[in-house]
This record gives C-alpha cells, structure tokens and sequence, in this order.
C-alpha cells in the first residue's frame, strides 16, 4: 500500500502545470475577440483631435474586456510609425492609491517624459531653507582655551633665563593684558546665522503650475529653447511634441471618494491647458457610477450626466456574443496547450461571457484544483471540477448547499433556486452533472470518505452534533440508513479514540444509548465489536467509567444481541478491575445495566459496596431480580432491629423487600417481626406514622407480587392498627388529633391512611380517623379521598361528613369527589334489581352549588350527567326555573329548553331572564308560550315594566319581530 502511495506521489510530482499570464497583449498579433477594431478607432480618434487645446476620451468597457490591450495596441502602432512627436503617459491609479495623487502624478510624467527636475518641481517634493540675519554669542569654552594659552606663555617669558627679572614681569604683564583684551573683544563672541524653512509647494494652483512647465516644455518649438532644454533635459528627453496622450487606468477600482476626486482634478486643472493633451480614461463606466456616493451624485441621471460632461468622446466596448467567447476560451486553451475537454471550453464562455479575463483566471485555478487529484480522476471528471469551481466562486449560497447535500446536484428543481443568471447556468451544468456517480462528484467536494457522501446532510450533521432529538423526530424518514449510520458513527468514534478525546468518546455514548433506543438498532451494531477488538478496549474504557453511558451502551449491545462475546466479557472484566484498575464504580453504572449476564456478574461488586450505594429507589425489577441479591437483603434484614427510625439503612431495607421477588418467607417474616418491634419502641406520634407507612408499602407490594398470604397480611396490619390506635386513643376528653399540629405529621398520617385504605379498604378505626381529621385538616381529607378514587378505590364511610366540607368545584379534587357520590350506587331489593343512590341526599344539598360554576366544562358535564338521572333530575330543573343568574350556553341550552313545557309553564312566569332567553334560543311553540305569558301581563297589567323590558331586549329576535305577536290568538 504504501509503495502504491508512493507511485502516486512520484506521478503527481511529475505531472506540469500551465498558468497563464494574465498580461495585457497586442491586439495586431492576437486578437481573439476582434478587439483590435476598438484600438484602430482610438487612434483615429486621436489623430483626429488637434489643436491647442486637451480632451477627454472615454474607453467604456467591463472588467476583463482588454482595455488595456486597446491602448498597448495603440501605442505600439504609434512606435511602429515613428511618431517621435506623439508621446503616451500612462497613470496606473490602483498602483498609487494609497500616495498623494498629484506628487505621484508629477513624478511619473517627469519619469515618462525623462523631465529633469526644475527648481519649481523641486519645491514641490523639497523643504527649501533661506538665510534672513545673523547674531554673535559669548563663548565661555573659547575664553578658558584662550586663558590657560596666554597663562602657558606667560610662564615661559618669566622663567626663562636669558631675560632678567624685570624685564620679565614687564613683557610677560604686558602681553597678557594686550591678548585678553584682543580675545574678550573677538575671539569669545560666535556668529550665528538666522533662517527660515519654507515647506513644499501643496496648493493647487502650485500642482498647475508644474503640470503647466512639464507640458510647456515638451511642446516647446523654439530653436534656442530647444537647445536649452536639450542641455538641461538631456538626450532622449520628449521635446518638441505635437500630441501627447496621458492615461488614467483603473479609476474604476478606486474607493469612490479617491475616484470622484481623480476626475475632478483632471477635469479642473490638467484638462485646460492650451496645447494638443489627450486624455484617455479606459474604465467601467457601470462600476464607476456604482461608486458615486449618493451625496455626490444622488440619482443615476446625474450619475450618467457627470460622465457626459466629463468627456468629449466615448468609445464603448460591445458585449461579447457567447459563440466569440468560446471562441476566445478555445484559442487561450489551444495556445497553452491545456487540452481541455470541449464541454469544459462551454461551461467558462458561458459562465464569463462578458469577462475574457475571467476565462483566463478559471484556466489558471482549474490548473490548480486538478493537482489536489489523481490525474486519470482528473482528466475524467475535468468539465464537472471546472462547473464546481464557477459555482464556488460565483454563487457562494449555492455552492454552499451544494456542500452541504451533494444530492441535490441531480435535482430537477435545483436548476431554480437562485437567481435568473444563476439559475441560467445550472440548468446548463445539471446535465453533465447526472452524468457522473454521486461519490465522483463528492470528491471534488470534500476529501472525506465518500462512503458517507450519501448520507443525508441533515442527518450527518445531527449525527456530528449527537442530536438525539433531530433522530427522534425523523426516526422513520431514516429506517433504511441504519446500516450506514453505524458505519458512520463507527467511523467518527475511531477517530475520538484514536486521538484521545475523551470528551468526544463520552458524548458518543451516551449518544448511541439514546438511539439505540429510539430506532431500535439491534444487529446493525455488530460492527462496534469489530470497533473494539481493533482500537483495543482499554483505550476505549479509558476514563469512562465515571460516565454511565458506556454501561448503558454495552448493555444494550448485549442484552438482546448474545453475539457480542468479547465486547461484554471484556467490559465486566474491565468494569471489575481484573486486568485494568478501574476507578470507583458509581451508582449510574449499575442503573445502566439491564442484561442478565452483566447484572449478575456485577452483584459481587454491588455485595462489597452495598454501603456506599444510594439510588435503590431507581433500580428496575431486572436489577432487583439479578443485581440485589438474597445475601444484600439478609445483610439489611439483620441490621434492622439496631437501626434507628431516621437511619436511611431502614429506608433501604424497606424498598428492596417492598420490591424484590423471590425473598423467602423466613426472611420477610424476620423483617417484619423486627419492624414491629421497632414500631413499638417509638415514643413519637409522627415517626410511628412515618414508620408504619413504610411498612404499609411492603405489604401492600408483597400482596400484589409473590406473597400470597394476605391473611397473613391482614393480621399483621390488624397488630398495626391495634397499635396504631393505642398511639392516637383520646386522652382527657381530647381528640385524636388535638395535640396535632405540624403539617409534616398530617402529611404522614393521610400517606398511611391512603396505602392502607387503598389495599384494605375502610375500617372503625380508618372511620374514625377522618372524622377527626375533617375538623381541622379537610383539605388533607378531600386530597386523599380523591387519589383514593382515582385508583379505582370504593370508599363509602364517612362519605356524608366528606361531601359536607366541599364548597369550591373549581377545585378538580372536590369536583372529583362530588362526581364519584352522586353517581356511586348499589343494588338492593329480593333480586338485587333496585338501585339506590347513597349519597343523593349529600348530593342533592351540593347542586346548587355547582350553578355557580358553570365555566368550568367538568361541572357543565356533571349537571347533564345529574340531569339523567331522577333522583337529581327536578332539582337541576328547579335551577333553570327559579333562578334568573344562570348563563345558559353550551350544553346547558338543550337542557334548560326541554324542561320548558306547557305542564312546566307556571314554574316559570316570574323568571323574566329565562322567559328572554327562551324567546331568543327556544322553539317556536316555545316562544308562542312566552308571548301568551306576556300578553297576560299586559291584559292584567300587571308586571308590565318587566314584560316590556322583555319585549324590548329581544325585538329583533321573535320570528317576525313584533307581527310574530299580532298572530297570537288573544284568549277570552
């Protein structure tokens, strides 16, 4: 493999690589787009324009179109004909955009034109400095020199012996005071010359001004000028010249403010000059309006009416017909030898039919996208690279989806998602795009494996993200990429372990536990234990311990799938620390587990620690089945008559008896026994309620699951209740529960009563409890008897006294309890034929009750349940008759008008607020009851403020308004 490797390195080493100069050309010797008519137009055009006097020449054109070739051409021509008297300048303004546009203007005329400096130019790029006065100082150096000289002499005339002593003093006194008076008076002063710095010319005016002795200077015709100028100029210097055509390139891509302002200097102070000065300005005119800031030009009018007076003539460069452009692709290919396949040629004239320079920049990037494969690959596929390549570097949104689901490449619909320029070109690439397999095109847009190229994009990116709540919700859209899936995430695991990051490995996990779960991976996971024999499972176990999720994982690959040998052998051997030591095993680890061989092998852990294990309330049936075995429930058992109550060792031992199978009787009557004693042994009420049920929890758990003698059972709770009585019996004329008054206590007493009540139902001694309670603690009660009935419970003792406190159906508790009265009913009779109601009486006191809260629909449906039935039938009728506060709506529309009949009718002649409501929702025979009871009144005059109230509020609503009335027959 790797000498393979190798031979393809060494191919693609040798393998050349043809760029192409993007570089301005010769239109007389290559003219690929017939571009060399605009250059012949331009040179006539400037051969037109003379006079004293400058223009302005336009050369419009986009990005690429070869303007600048244009002018080579031109100035080549002008070379060919020996044009000494013509010269061209040309002014690159992108090459000097961050320079001062005038110093850099100046310089390069001077450098084109071979112009000396002149002392104007200079003062134009130099500080000039100019002395004004000067000024003497004291020196107190030069003084002390001076001194210790005329001291040196001095010494030397006395000391000397060939003059006496006399004369001595007399000479030596008198050249010192000759000299320091000579040196006081001129040699200790300095003189200092005064002067000024004048900076370089900046104005305007000034950059006129040089501008103005350049062009002066070339035009110059005068013999003894000409001569002066040859001296100061020099040879080959431009002199004597009858046209000079400056150039401006690359306005276009200036900063618009650096771009207005070219244009305007040229247009104020180079443009009016008195000799024969072309300028051209070769730009895109379309761009260049684009980078006029609206302040300086608001509206595209006054954009294009700038230009317009900027320049005297425009030459414009046509657009390219798409048949010329490929013909120019196809000739650049051919002249560098590129042998690019026709369909490629097609793809970059399309994709660039207004831009030649764009085929030439694609040619050179294609060159370079091709060496990133193998060169038969490349060859190959060549078209489809280069339609990615203009694709990525022109519709960027696109390419990005294309990235992110190579699929939708052979979507019919793909072709129109964006743009119409954009659309135009994939319609055209799309066919050459079905043409190659999906993991060929899936190469040249990623180097990852491109086995996983065909996975939905969607669902690798949730894959890469461990979104388990994007699986879940697509669970079914994905059934048949399971196999992939685990390729996939097999895949990225080996890369977590590969490169140590545990992070990652933990995540993945806890990932694959959770749609293993949720899509029901069972076989396709077998590759994980080819994973792991591979990686190797240390590294793959190394520091997850602390994390359940590898538990869970393992588990799930094993318990329904016996094939995975290693993977769960190694892992218990590894979890036990038989071959790795392996940090302290938590409670997570074992709650993950769920396989019977796991669990098994992980209660020997479970036995030495069962101390420092503390989620038994979260352990599953298998765990309690396999995990906790009979020797962790016998260690329990023995401690519990040394516990005490608050010691969580009890909790635990009362859960896993209450939940465990298989525990033998001696066992569970040990615990009990120990218990009861316990119970016995308490001094407080609220603990002994608190004990007793946990207790009532194991009982209640052994009856439904594996021991059957509830008789047994019974009895136990009997020595409960018993107790359990004496602990609460009255005390100097007190209530049970008059000492009571901690809320936690109630709480623990009304928990008792619900698991006792709920497995062994009611009793005297349950009776008599409630009672008490309902005095101070009702809503304790109504909560427990609700949850009583929601489990299915009959609960009757003490049901009277209950229903009396209920005084809020908003309440769904009291609602509940209400319900489960009113409808709970026995048989009675010889043949059991007769039913009764208990509670009617109890009921039938809360109906009215329940009218006042007819927004809540449960209360409404409880009314026309009640309805039905006849013992609670004429008192909700009496609602609707005698009281005028009701809001009829809804289900009660129906009810309310069935009752309203001729034998009824009397019920209801004073109910004014009924009688509208049946004149507005009732039947006609109804409405034609109403109508006599107020025409009655009216005969009687009696009532008439409430009939006429009546009739004015439901006008509008009586069938034929007030004619429905006059067609009443009038009685007597």
């Amino acid at each position: 493999m790797r000498e393979e490797m190798k031979k393809d390195d060494e191919k693609t080493i040798k393998r050349v690589v043809r760029y192409i100069e993007d570089e301005e050309i010769n239109l007389q010797n290559k003219d690929y787009l017939n571009t060399k008519v605009y250059a012949k137009t331009l040179k006539t055009t400037i051969d037109s324009l003379s006079g004293n006097k400058s223009y302005t020449v336009g050369l419009f054109g986009g990005w690429g179109t070869g303007k600048s070739s244009i002018i080579n051409t031109v100035k080549d021509a002008y070379k060919k004909e020996n044009r000494h008297d013509v010269a061209f300048v040309t002014y690159d303004a992108w090459q000097y955009v961050n320079d001062s546009f005038r110093r850099m203007f100046l310089l390069k005329m001077q450098q084109e034109l071979k112009y000396d400096q002149t002392d104007l130019m200079r003062k134009f790029y130099i500080n000039e400095s100019q002395k004004v006065d000067y000024k003497y100082t004291f020196s107190l150096k030069k003084l002390s020199i001076m001194f210790f000289i005329l001291l040196a002499i001095a010494c030397v005339l006395v000391f000397s012996d060939v003059i006496d002593y006399k004369a001595k003093i007399g000479i030596a006194a008198a050249c010192s005071i000759a000299n320091i008076s000579i040196l006081m008076c001129f040699r200790s002063f300095e003189k200092f010359d005064i002067s000024i710095t004048k900076p370089y010319l900046f104005a305007p005016e000034q950059f006129q001004e040089c501008f103005s002795e350049i062009i002066n200077a070339c035009f110059s015709s005068d013999t003894i000028k000409k001569v002066m100028n040859f001296l100061r100029i020099g040879n080959g210097s431009a002199r004597g010249l009858k046209k000079l055509v400056i150039v401006f390139d690359n306005i276009d891509r200036c900063h618009h403010d650096l771009a207005y302002s070219l244009l305007t200097d040229i247009k104020t102070f180079l443009a009016p000059i008195n000799k024969n000065v072309i300028f051209v300005i070769p730009v895109d005119d379309v761009a260049l309006k684009k980078n006029f800031k609206d302040e300086m030009c608001s509206e595209d009018k006054e954009k294009e009416e700038f230009l317009r007076k900027f320049f005297n003539t425009v030459i414009r460069i046509k657009p390219y017909a798409e048949m010329d452009m490929f013909e120019f692709a196809k000739n650049v290919a051919s002249e560098n030898k590129l042998n690019l396949k026709p369909e490629t040629l097609y793809f970059a004239s399309i994709a660039y039919s207004k831009n030649p320079r764009r085929i030439i920049q694609l040619y050179n990037n294609l060159e370079a996208e091709k060496l990133n494969y193998e060169e038969s690959f490349a060859n190959k596929f060549e078209s489809q690279i280069c339609a990615l390549l203009i694709i990525r570097e022109d519709y960027p949104e696109c390419y990005r989806s294309i990235l992110r689901n190579p699929q939708i490449l052979l979507d019919e619909n793909f072709r129109d998602v964006g743009k119409q320029e954009e659309n135009q070109f994939l319609r055209i690439v799309t066919p050459s795009f079905k043409r190659v397999p999906l993991e060929a095109l899936s190469k040249t847009l990623s180097h990852t494996e491109l086995y996983f190229t065909s996975l939905n994009p969607d669902l690798k990116e949730a894959l890469d993200k461990f979104d388990d709540k994007y699986l879940t919700e697509n669970k079914e859209k994905y059934v048949d990429s399971k196999s992939k899936i685990v390729d996939y995430l097999n895949h990225t695991l080996d890369k977590y372990v590969r490169n140590n990051v545990d992070a990652a490995i933990v995540s993945s996990f806890e990932f694959y536990s959770k749609i293993y779960e949720m899509i029901g991976l069972k076989n396709e996971w077998k590759r994980f234990d080819d994973l792991f024999e591979r990686v190797g499972y240390v590294e793959i176990y190394r520091g997850l311990t602390k994390s359940a999720a590898i538990c869970k994982f393992i588990d799930f690959l094993t318990l329904d799938n016996p094939s995975y040998p290693n993977a769960q052998e190694k892992f218990i051997d590894y979890l036990l620390g038989e071959k790795e030591p392996v940090p302290e095993f938590g409670d997570g680890q074992y709650l993950c587990c769920h396989s019977e061989k796991m669990l098994k092998k992980l209660s020997e852990k479970l036995l030495a620690q069962y101390n420092n294990f503390n989620s038994w309330n979260e352990l599953e049936p298998i765990h309690f089945k396999y995990l906790v075995t009979n020797e962790i429930l016998s260690l329990f058992v023995n401690e519990v008559s040394s516990l005490d109550h608050n010691d969580p060792k009890l909790s635990r031992c009362i859960i896993i008896i209450s939940r465990k199978r298989g525990v033998t009787k001696e066992c569970y009557v040990t615990f009990f026994e120990k218990m009861l004693n316990l119970l016995n042994a308490k001094k407080t009420i609220e603990n002994h309620i608190m004990m007793i049920g946990d207790v009532v929890l194991v009982i209640k758990n052994k009856a439904k699951e594996d021991f059957p003698e509830l008789q047994a059972l019974q009895t136990s709770f009997q020595m409960i209740d018993q107790t359990f009585v004496q602990r609460l019996a009255p005390n100097n004329n007190k209530t049970l529960l008059s000492d009571w008054k901690s809320q936690k206590q109630i709480d623990s007493l009304c928990e008792y009563l619900y698991e006792r009540m709920k497995l062994f139902g009611e009793s005297n001694y349950i009776s008599k409890i409630v009672n008490d309670l309902l005095a101070d603690f009702s809503p304790n009660v109504v909560s427990l008897y609700s949850r009583l009935i929601d489990e299915g419970c009959v609960v009757t003792a003490s049901m009277a006294d209950v229903i009396a406190v209920l005084n809020d159906f908003s309440n769904r508790e009291q609602l509940n309890i209400l319900r489960y009265a009113a409808l709970y009913q026995e048989n009675h009779g010889e043949n059991g034929d007769t039913v009764k109601y208990m509670h009617s009486d109890s009921v039938i006191a809360k109906i009215p009750a329940l009218f006042n809260y007819l927004a809540q629909d449960e209360v409404v449906d409880l009314i026309c349940e009640l309805d039905k039935i006849p013992v609670y039938a004429e008192i909700v009728k009496n609602q609707f008759s005698q009281r005028n506060d009701i809001e009829i709506t809804g289900k009660l529309v129906p009810l309310a008008l069935n009752d309203f009949t001729k034998e009824r009718l009397d019920q209801y002649k004073g109910n004014y607020e009924f009688l509208q409501f049946v004149l507005k929702q009732g039947r006609e025979d109804q409405k034609r009851l109403v109508a006599n009871i107020l025409l009655d009144n009216v005969h009687a005059g009696l009532f008439l403020d409430q009939t006429f109230d009546v009739i004015e509020k439901t006008f509008k609503s009586i069938s034929g308004n007030v004619y429905f009335l006059s067609q009443i027959p009038l009685r007597g």
